[in-house]
């Protein structure tokens, strides 16, 4: 995620995960990078992000996030990986940026992975970018 946008998690139609969930406002989390950090953001005014059941975020505020850390949206629990792509990578031999373009939901997928993590879609008849 390095260079990249950060993550939108929400019930709105244009975050990069959607949660089909009444009590998840439209843009209700970011995960962003910073200073090879990685962090959750709650964006969400009217409700808290649980992390680690034992934090809670409120409007604006963030928690740095490591591998094993769980977070809950609305009612969606999450748990972060951290690195383990990467990883993955590094032993098969691929650089990094070497993605896939899912057939189903048009994002850009790891070589690495059999389905698209979005939407579930086989990557076996995507194209390479």
């Amino acid at each position: 995620m390095r260079g990249e946008q950060p993550i939108t998690i929400g019930s709105g139609p244009d975050c990069h995960i959607v949660l089909v969930d009444t009590t998840v406002s439209p843009r209700h989390v970011q995960i962003y990078c910073q200073n090879n950090v990685y962090y959750l953001r709650n964006l969400s005014r009217t409700q808290p992000v649980s992390v680690n059941l034992d934090r809670s975020l409120n409007w604006s505020e963030t928690a740095p996030l490591t591998s094993g850390d769980t977070f809950q949206v609305g009612g969606a629990t999450m748990q972060v990986h951290l690195g383990q792509q990467k990883l993955l990578e590094a032993r098969a031999g691929i650089a990094p940026r070497h993605y896939v373009r899912c057939a189903g939901c048009l994002r850009n997928v790891s070589l690495l992975l059999r389905d698209c993590p979005w939407c579930g879609a086989s990557l076996a008849h995507s194209l390479s970018l």
